[in-house]
């Protein structure tokens, strides 16, 4: 069901007058030649760009909506022209601030997921443009999507993407709040009035606060019902809050600003709360507000349809500034064009532009779900969305999209259809498999070789629509710790989708995290073959292989990673070298993991363990202190695993034995699973005369963490302690009760040495 008043927003006619004054002045302002280019606006206006992501424009009152108050967006519609029907390229963050940035479509720029895609060096962002004409840009987003790394920065002289990092939320999850990303950006552009207050500047301004998971602060909470209502209206705070200083310094009515979002959200109005697989209206329409300098024509609205890619040729066409290379061609239906053109042609479709069809497509159902994807076009009021079932609606007289015409309106159907098959869709992958991956690939059993899993048509999403909030609810459990349930719920998934990658994926990270290997090993190696050899699953199943001590298999798979290019296979690989005892290797390709680690600890981790193997143990000690301090107060204590047992080596080494104590039992309340705190442990003790202390520490962990391997180190470092009799016998022990486990039977306790250190003293 809509939204109060949104159907009254899509049939409603604008004054014929007040679009003939407006198709006036804004000819005026590009020199009224049909170039779309003159002495438009001042040389070095001010710009500012401000997306709220997952911004439906039906929950906006200046869009007809009548639930919630956002006085700043009020205001800024009432100085803007807003456009009445914008609509975005695809419904995910980062390939959307692709399309904005360049004034591309996704297949043109590339960047077709928010995983595994980087926009390309060779692309030209609207923040290259601007700086080659001596603009100072600053870029300030609040999601981990779109960090430096994507290559979405490219251009700006500043880009503040400090999200806190935690290995355990989905991308979703990573984000920071918009009040927090408001400060650093209010205090660069004070920096620009102060320091060079000639020089004109470009502000990217991205908040991710309507975005799930809906937790809206005071007093939005409490004013709405609907926690995404309260978003929107605290989104609405903080989106007045940067327009209030713009005005505090004397900048607000100088500026060119635009205002819109990346896509919507679909809250089930077709059975999919967020906005990851269908391209109904919800998804894909935005709000889309532009500002001149002294609020010029504020207040008017166009209707033509807009999309996304048009915001950066309108920027440079009202710059004066020639756009790189050639403007897309005016006969092809499906370009950008700059919405000066589209005011001008107000009240109604310029016969020279012609018919306007706004492309969008969503990959993720295909990418992630094993599902179809999908593709749509707008051509206003028209809406197909084309897929094994495909739909069309007219949005004039169903703007919910309950009634599918396609039956009744074939004619349009089949324009529409050619025109979606006029566009090149292929998809390129994430990570292109050249011959010797494939090969790798095959040699390990993964009979796709690199290529797409399976054969045949895909289901259509809607079809399996309901697994959406299964996936949901296993996510939730995982989230609370409540593994069983989300191991039951992703096999739920996979019994009925045995094609999903995500719930693959997602069921190996269950049973890895519940130090389940052997288990998680399946799933994970089903979900790499069906993804055609995901370079993040590789380095997923590598990990695994590591932990279970198979590291040849673990190399080959951390090699697979690398070809994809992606940043942790070089991480992967020095860990490999150092289990191997090739610490030249391992030095090697940590300087590389080091080089690309972003935020991630786990390389200085490694870091800390390869300067312990090089006897460098202040050394060690002080990378240690820089891994804490990076970590912070993140949640996801399992990615500082191994380090605080290498301070307990350093610090013995050192002769440091209560700090050494201290840190081995500190390694084993954070991650049990790491034998060794446990042995070194008791060889510490040992040492120092605690012999019985020792004991019980081993029993412990054999108790605590019950399985094959524990029971077999507790064996070994009971033999390197001396006692091989006691080891033989907790061995054969273990023989009995796991009588088909390889790993105990070719146990052997012989040679065992123990660890190199002495006991020391404070």
């Amino acid at each position: 069901m809509s939204p109060p008043g949104h159907g009254h927003l899509l049939t409603r006619t604008r004054p014929l007058l007040a679009a003939a004054v407006l198709a006036v002045t804004f000819a005026a302002c590009s020199g009224g030649d049909g170039s779309g280019k003159g002495e438009s606006l001042e040389r070095g206006t001010p710009v500012v760009l401000i997306s709220v992501d997952t911004l439906r424009s039906d929950r906006l009152p200046v869009y007809g909506y009548g639930g919630i108050e956002t006085p700043a967006i009020d205001a800024l519609r009432r100085d803007s022209v807003l456009f009445e029907r914008a609509f975005t390229h695809i419904n995910q963050t980062l390939p959307s601030h692709a399309s904005i940035f360049t004034g591309q479509l996704p297949p043109e720029h590339g960047v077709r997921d928010n995983i595994g895609y980087e926009l390309s060096e060779e692309a030209t962002t609207l923040a290259e443009v601007l700086s080659q004409r001596g603009y100072a840009t600053g870029g300030f987003v609040s999601s981990f999507v779109l960090r430096a790394d994507t290559g979405i920065g490219q251009g700006f002289d500043h880009w503040d993407d400090q999200v806190a990092m935690d290995s355990r939320q989905g991308l979703g999850g990573l984000q920071r709040d918009g009040f927090a990303t408001l400060e650093p950006t209010t205090a660069w552009l004070d920096r620009q009035v102060t320091d060079d207050p000639e020089r004109p500047w470009f502000l990217f301004f991205h908040i991710y606060d309507p975005h799930a998971p809906y937790e809206p602060v005071e007093p939005f909470r409490s004013r709405y019902q609907d926690p995404y209502d309260a978003e929107v209206a605290e989104s609405d705070a903080i989106v007045g809050g940067l327009l209030d200083h713009l005005r505090q310094r004397g900048l607000y009515d100088e500026a060119l600003i635009v205002f819109l979002s990346d896509h919507g959200e679909g809250l089930m109005d077709h059975g999919e709360m967020d906005h990851l697989v269908f391209l109904y209206r919800e998804v894909i329409q935005i709000p889309l507000l532009v500002k001149l300098p002294k609020s010029r024509f504020g207040g008017a609205t166009v209707i033509e349809p807009a999309q996304s890619s048009d915001v950066f040729w309108t920027v440079l066409d009202l710059l004066g500034i020639d756009p790189p290379g050639d403007r897309p061609p005016a006969n092809d239906s499906t370009a950008p064009r700059t919405l000066i053109d589209l005011a001008r042609a107000a009240p109604g479709p310029d016969p020279q532009l012609g018919e306007r069809d706004l492309f969008a497509e969503s990959l993720y159902p295909r990418i992630h779900l094993g599902w179809s994807d999908l593709s749509s076009i707008v051509r206003w009021p028209w809406h197909l969305i084309d897929g094994p079932d495909p739909e069309l609606y007219d949005l004039a007289s169903d703007p919910a999209e309950t009634r599918n015409v396609l039956r009744d309106q074939r004619r349009e159907y089949r324009a529409l259809k050619a025109t979606l098959e006029g566009i090149d869709r292929t998809l390129q992958s994430a990570e292109e498999i050249d011959e010797e991956t494939a090969a790798r690939l095959a040699s390990l059993g993964y009979v796709s070789g690199g290529g797409p899993a399976g054969e045949g048509p895909l289901p259509d999403p809607k079809s399996l629509v309901h697994l959406l909030e299964m996936l949901g609810q296993a996510s939730a459990a995982f989230d609370s710790g409540r593994r069983p349930e989300a191991e039951r719920i992703y096999r739920q998934i996979l019994a009925e989708a045995p094609t999903m990658v995500l719930a693959h994926q997602q069921l190996g990270r269950t049973l890895r995290a519940d130090g389940r290997l052997e288990e998680a090993l399946e799933p994970l190696r089903q979900a790499l073959e069906l993804s055609g050899g995901s370079a993040a699953i590789a380095v997923s199943v590598g990990e695994v292989l590591l932990q279970l001590g198979e590291t040849a298999e673990a190399k080959e798979h951390a090699l697979i990673a690398l070809s994809g290019g992606h940043a942790q296979a070089d991480h992967l690989l020095a860990r490999v070298a150092l289990v191997e005892g090739d610490l030249d290797e391992a030095t090697t390709r940590l300087r590389a993991a080091l080089q690309a680690r972003g935020d991630r600890v786990a390389p200085l981790v490694t870091q800390v363990t390869v300067l312990v193997r090089q006897e460098r143990w202040e050394d060690a000690l002080a990378i240690a202190d820089e891994a804490l301090a990076a970590f912070g107060d993140r949640s996801d204590r399992d990615v500082l695993a191994g380090l605080h047992l290498q301070c307990g080596n350093a610090l013995a080494n050192l002769g440091r034995g209560d700090e050494a104590e201290a840190a081995f039992r500190r390694e084993i309340e954070l991650a049990p699973q790491t034998l060794n705190a446990h042995s070194n442990l008791a060889y510490l003790l040992v040492l120092r005369g605690q012999a019985g202390e020792a004991i019980a520490v081993l029993q412990r962990m054999v108790e605590d963490l019950d399985s094959p391997r524990a029971h077999l180190h507790a064996a070994r470092t009971l033999a390197a302690l001396g006692d091989r009799r006691s080891g033989e016998g907790l061995l054969a022990q273990a023989r009995r009760r796991w009588p088909r486990e390889e790993l105990l039977q070719d146990a052997d306790l012989s040679q065992i040495e123990p660890p190199s250190f002495g006991a020391g003293g404070d």
